[in-house]
């Protein structure tokens, strides 16, 4: 299989052709108002399972076993209530002031007391209908201080696990907010159903899993909130055609280009580790957990389906590369266009040579991270001398026509991250040579380079590997 980092999987290879995902999305374009043609397009995904507040402490506590859910017996008013859920995900109560559901104002008011912990959610209608009710939050603590956690939140029975497994705790009910996995797997179309035993119960869960990036069923959360995906299925939501194949990105194909989704990983129903990896979505930031799990690149769709029962299939890009050291006479240069691992290598020029890794470079920015945070860099070629070199892809100094520019990705502005190091252009004063690295300077200094002008140069800053 190509290609593995020395991570593990942090830049594998297998993908979903993009011909079979341009495929998809014309049907999709074909029937627009189908819940279904909502579904498989690019969609950001994130780290939280219910939402960010819920998430958190103080309402799931970091030593919690489970996320926060509410419990079935509260009040309305002076009236003692009975909440159970129906539907698709909508609230039914019974109480001594009558029976009521859906989107009546009624459940304005609605108080349920938290399963764990001394706080009470209080519900507010906020659209929706009979099936599908959306309630907006509010979490009032033993204080009697009242806190909005949620504008847009679904009702789903029982609880979810710190794990991510959804159980069908009886007397419980989760409140899943909008930024959650478990309202958007809902939204997609996987509602869970009412019990366990529900058609659809498996595959939110494999659904939930595949948002969250938690390959291994063990509540590792290995994304970054707004990174885009794509995925398919085998429950006729986003249905998978016969022969869909899984593609292996070859080293010829390096490096991946930053628009097509490239397949990541496929989940059998229920709370189950991944059948398979074929590329990591945020390498960097994956539990190691991932080197245990089967490789993604000698199989197909049909046998992932025929041999482990997967039902979920996800495709993301390449949201992060190694950023390499090449040297080729006297040319030094960093970039993601080489590869290089224990046993396979593509130069980025004919004739360099592998001269280590200066880190990551953030290729394709999640959602949550502002582009004013960050400053574009590219890959220059001195057409006059050939010397290559990473800069600012803004800089006044490298312009057309004696300069040519390939985009590379981003780095931050300022030290976001404590573990950040910054990557500075410097300049050889014998040879002219550009190039830039997050080597220091005093070991530059010692290869004759120095900064390519007064002020430094530094381009921004990176993570390590």
């Amino acid at each position: 299989m190509f290609p593995r980092s020395r991570r593990g999987r942090g830049v594998a290879a297998a993908r979903i052709t993009l011909r079979h995902l341009r495929r998809w999305r014309h049907r999709c374009r074909s029937r627009a108002n189908s819940p279904a043609c909502a579904t498989n397009e690019e969609q950001p995904n994130g780290r939280y399972v219910l939402g960010e507040l819920l998430d958190a402490a103080p309402y799931t506590d970091t030593a919690a076993t489970e996320y926060f859910s509410v419990r079935t017996t509260g009040t309305r008013g002076k009236f003692a209530q009975q909440v159970s859920v129906v539907g698709t995900a909508s609230l039914k109560s019974v109480g001594g002031d009558g029976t009521f559901s859906g989107t009546t104002p009624a459940f304005n008011g609605l108080t349920l007391p938290s399963a764990v912990g001394t706080y009470w959610a209080i519900l507010t209608v906020a659209w929706g209908d009979l099936n599908t009710t959306h309630y907006k939050v509010d979490v009032k603590d033993a204080s009697g201080a009242v806190r909005r956690v949620c504008d847009d939140a679904v009702p789903l029975v029982g609880a979810i696990s710190r794990t991510g497994a959804h159980l069908a705790t009886p007397g419980r009910i989760t409140l899943a907010c909008v930024d959650g996995a478990a309202a958007k797997c809902l939204r997609w179309g996987y509602a869970p159903g009412l019990t366990s035993a529900g058609a659809m119960w498996g595959a939110h869960q494999a659904c939930m899993q595949g948002v969250t990036a938690d390959y291994c069923a063990i509540g590792a959360t290995s994304t970054r909130t707004g990174t885009s995906i794509s995925f398919l299925d085998d429950v006729g939501v986003n249905q998978v055609w016969p022969g869909a194949q899984i593609k292996t990105l070859t080293l010829a194909e390096w490096p991946p280009n930053t628009t097509d989704y490239y397949f990541e990983t496929a989940f059998p129903p229920g709370h189950r580790r991944a059948s398979c990896i074929g590329k990591l979505r945020w390498p960097i930031i994956t539990n190691t957990c991932v080197v245990n799990l089967p490789d993604c690149s000698d199989t197909t769709i049909d046998d992932l389906i025929a041999q482990d029962g997967a039902v979920m299939f996800f495709a993301s890009k390449y949201n992060q590369l190694r950023l390499e050291r090449w040297i080729g006479g006297v040319d030094r240069v960093t970039t993601v266009r080489g590869y290089h691992n224990v046993d396979q290598e593509k130069p980025p020029q004919p004739g360099y040579e592998y001269a280590g890794t200066d880190g990551i470079l953030l290729r394709i920015p999640p959602l949550s991270v502002p582009l004013s945070s960050l400053v574009a860099v590219s890959l220059y070629t001195n057409l006059q001398t050939q010397d290559h070199f990473l800069a600012k892809s803004q800089d006044p100094r490298f312009v057309a026509p004696q300069f040519e520019r390939l985009d590379e990705g981003y780095v931050y502005a300022t030290q976001a991250m404590p573990n950040m190091v910054p990557l500075r252009l410097y300049r050889h004063p014998t040879t002219s040579d550009l190039t830039s690295t997050t080597a220091d300077l005093a070991t530059m200094a010692g290869l004759g380079y120095g900064p390519a002008s007064q002020t430094g140069d530094v381009i921004g800053w990176i993570a390590p590997l």
